[in-house]
């Protein structure tokens, strides 16, 4: 008697168990990588790099910067055309976080949770990216 109810007990909980499973396997498969967004939206990576919980990109044939959060398999995105002669500048600070100006356009590099730390990181990447994009003059 207490096999068949261990049996009975262990169909029951696979029948909860499994459901959840695959539709966790189902989402996995879903999730969008930043190559499959940069080939959606026709944008050829010349540069990128991965900072705090986003990606920053360069198209230098497109003339395009791109700022692209991947969180949950939903990609939050940025994308600039990057106009002859745009220049490109750095906004705020370690305390109040950091932006990159592109012509008229401006794109937060830090949210407002972040330390002060990523602040400076992010401060030093912005210098990096400003610098290679003001020389796509």
């Amino acid at each position: 008697m207490d096999i068949n109810c261990t049996i009975i007990g262990i169909i029951i909980l696979a029948a909860f168990i499994v459901p959840f499973i695959l539709l966790h396997i189902k989402k996995s498969n879903e999730k969008k990588t930043f190559s499959d967004f940069c080939n959606e939206n026709d944008i050829t990576v010349s540069e990128k790099e991965t900072v705090n919980h986003y990606t920053i990109a360069i198209d230098r044939e497109h003339r395009k910067f791109v700022r692209a959060e991947i969180k949950g398999g939903s990609i939050n995105s940025v994308i600039i055309d990057i106009e002859p002669g745009c220049q490109c500048d750095v906004e705020g600070d370690e305390t109040s976080g950091v932006s990159l100006r592109i012509g008229n356009k401006k794109v937060r590099l830090t949210s407002a949770d972040d330390g002060i730390q990523t602040n400076k990181e992010a401060l030093h990447t912005a210098e990096v990216w400003k610098k290679k994009m003001n020389e796509m003059k």
